[in-house]
């Protein structure tokens, strides 16, 4: 059952996706070539020179942040931590 539940949903897949590959009528394509066409005329552009100058990229923001989980650490014995052998 699970199966052909996965086959008929990668059978409509595969339909969904080559369906969208058929190359475009003639007159369709007439019309987006026309497009092309328009879009590639000349457009003025002003350019300007390069100028270093200093950002002042500072934010001021309040809030509080969570984390997406949260664990609880706690020993099992009591005691202090004489050393710790790994990074």
């Amino acid at each position: 059952m699970i199966r052909s539940t996965w086959y008929l949903l990668f059978l409509f897949s595969a339909v969904a996706t080559t369906a969208g590959c058929n190359r475009p009528t003639t007159a369709a394509a007439n019309a987006a070539e026309a497009k092309v066409t328009e879009a590639k005329q000349a457009v003025p552009v002003k350019v300007a020179g390069v100028v270093v100058q200093p950002s002042n990229r500072l934010v001021n923001i309040v809030g509080t942040l969570y984390g997406n989980q949260e664990v609880t650490l706690s020993s099992q014995v009591e005691g202090q931590i004489e050393s710790i052998s790994a990074d």
